[in-house]
Formats: C-alpha cells, sequence, structure tokens
C-alpha cells in the first residue's frame, strides 16, 4: 500500500442540507486513545525517578501524554511542534507561566510536592494535561484498575453516549468517523457541533478533507488520505472543495490519490477553503461498493448510493460503519 498522505474529504456541500449518519453507542473516553485498533493497550506505567526527565509533546493541539506520572524533583520538559503558539500554563499557579512557545521551543518546570497537577494552554485552554507527583522518590508502576488502563482512574467516571457518526472512504475502505468541531460558524450552527475559531491556525498542518459538491455522489461520503494507527495521522483536516466539471460524469470517489489524478487530468477542481474540521476516525474498514482501488481513472462502479444527490454529509445509513451505500 502506498505511504499515507494527509488528505481527508467530507463529500458534502455547505449550501445543501446535511443529513444524520449512522448512530453508534460509544465510550467518550475511547476517543482520547491511539493505535490501529483505536485504542492503546497500556501494561504499566512507570514513575519517573527523583531527577529524572520526563518530556511531553506539544503537538496537533493537544499535550502527548496528556497525563504523566512522576517522583518528587522530576523535571518535566514540554517541546512544541505546531505552527501555531502554545503556552504551558498551571490551573492554580504551581508554577511561571511559560512566554508563547513557537515551533521547536522548550519549557520546563522541576516539581518537589507530592499532587496533582493540571495545567492548560492559554490561548486554547480546551488543551489540558495533568502531573501526578507521587508520594514516594524510586521507581515503580502506578497501579492498575480493573480495566487495565491506568488512565482510566485519571479522567473521571465513565459514560456511555449516543453520538452521530458517518460513513467516509479511505484507500477504497469504508471508515466510520465522528464530526466535532469546526473553525467555521456557519458550519457550526448547521451540523449542530461545536465551533472552535482556533482550529483555523492548524490548517498549514492538517490533512485534506474532500468535500464533494456536485454530481449524483455528492452525499456518498468523504475521503480520508490516513487512518488511525498511521504515522502522519491527526483528527484535524482542512476542507477542500471536490467539483466535477461535467457533473454527468461524476463516479464514486475512494482514495485522494484517485481524486488527484482526475484533477490533473481536467475532470474535477479542488478549492481549498481554509475551514479546519475535527474529524477522529473511529472504525475500522469494509471494502467499498463500486471501488476498483485509486488511480486517476477512477470507480468502476458507483452502486445505488442511498444518499441521492442532496450533497449530504456522508450518510451510508447503518451500525459499524457498514452503511448502505452500496
Amino acid at each position: 500500500m502506498r505511504q499515507l498522505s494527509h488528505s481527508h474529504s467530507h463529500s458534502r456541500s455547505r449550501s445543501l442540507p446535511w443529513r444524520l449518519g449512522a448512530v453508534v453507542t460509544l465510550f467518550l473516553l475511547a476517543l482520547g486513545l491511539t493505535g490501529a485498533a483505536g485504542a492503546t493497550l497500556w501494561r504499566s506505567l512507570p514513575v519517573a525517578a527523583a531527577g529524572a526527565t520526563v518530556h511531553v509533546t506539544i503537538q496537533n493541539f493537544a499535550f502527548s501524554p496528556r497525563t504523566v506520572t512522576v517522583a518528587p524533583g522530576t523535571t518535566i520538559v514540554w517541546t512544541q511542534k505546531d505552527n501555531v503558539g502554545h503556552t504551558v500554563t498551571s490551573d492554580t499557579g504551581a508554577w511561571p507561566e511559560s512566554a508563547l512557545l513557537a515551533a521547536n521551543d522548550t519549557f520546563s518546570v522541576t516539581l518537589t510536592k507530592p499532587g496533582t497537577y493540571t495545567y492548560h494552554c492559554k490561548p486554547h485552554p480546551y488543551m489540558k494535561g495533568t502531573i501526578v507527583v507521587t508520594a514516594g522518590s524510586g521507581t515503580g508502576a502506578t497501579p492498575m484498575p480493573a480495566s487495565g488502563n491506568p488512565m482510566m482512574g485519571m479522567m473521571g467516571p465513565k459514560s456511555t453516549a449516543r453520538m452521530p457518526a458517518w460513513t467516509g472512504y479511505y484507500d477504497g475502505k469504508k471508515v466510520l468517523y465522528l464530526s466535532t468541531d469546526t473553525s467555521s460558524k456557519a458550519e457550526a450552527m448547521a451540523e449542530h457541533i461545536n465551533y472552535a475559531p482556533g482550529l483555523a491556525k492548524a490548517a498549514a498542518s492538517a490533512s485534506t478533507i474532500y468535500l464533494v459538491t456536485n454530481g449524483a455522489l455528492a452525499g456518498r461520503g468523504p475521503v480520508f488520505g490516513s487512518v488511525p494507527g498511521a504515522d502522519d495521522y491527526t483528527p484535524l483536516w482542512q476542507e477542500a472543495l471536490v467539483t466535477w466539471k461535467d457533473a454527468a460524469t461524476a463516479v464514486a470517489l475512494n482514495s485522494d490519490d484517485q481524486i488527484k489524478g482526475l484533477a490533473k487530468a481536467g475532470k474535477l477542481t479542488l478549492k481549498m477553503t481554509g475551514v479546519v474540521l475535527n474529524c477522529p476516525i473511529v472504525t475500522g474498514m469494509t471494502s467499498a461498493p463500486g471501488s476498483s482501488g485509486s488511480g486517476s481513472s477512477g470507480s468502476s462502479g458507483s452502486g445505488s448510493n442511498g444518499g441521492g444527490n442532496d450533497g449530504g454529509y456522508g450518510q451510508g445509513q447503518g451500525t459499524g460503519g457498514n452503511g448502505s451505500d452500496g
């Protein structure tokens, strides 16, 4: 398989109504976990020894790891990787606030008093992190909760919620994803999701999501260029509008390479909007109907597509990401 690239496509048009996709029951906690299967398996979380150094990365508008457990006297070093400036600001004033960190800047704090220290980024307060300083001074392991994941005991009570989910495509496979935040106020109001204007600052580093604006298959679903588990995966995507020059010739779009090939061949046009969406992929993949692989020739068949031509936003009614668009 080709190396994963930064592309992602919500086949939707802003001026057309968006339709609610498959509704799935999800553990909200799982959205913060990583890995090819959508979750990271944790065996133990070591406690850094006194005098040790622990590194936290600031990237994709998040602190990673979000929670660290250390012994008294440990130095925590944050390294900023985003092109947008961030701060490391204690919620309680436990340390002097960092300057606005540019890309590749670092900031460090040494904590000697046991306790739990929470912090955030001042320009982006939804970015949060936690440092747990243990009472001991040696190395050890965080007690494992019954779930087998030490993070489960640090993030509060777990609950279950029903959320709308949408069908998209990656290299000829179906994926199911959520849409939670957008930098566009109009889109936030239309889709009833969070308006997050700060996301627009991540446009340069976000992947691309292709939104099909015309043709009979406009409501079929977006195309992604990466999936969880890939080194380049991020849930942030910049919108690119895909418009067929002749809507009557529209075919099913299943990969970013296919879209780029058709654009190069003059079959369609691409327009970057600068709007950034937060759309995490939450399921594995199944074969897409009518897919003959990527490339510039397009797809060999489109199926009966239950979405029609209403420009809907990745509908595909069904469960587990296996919508009925084929």
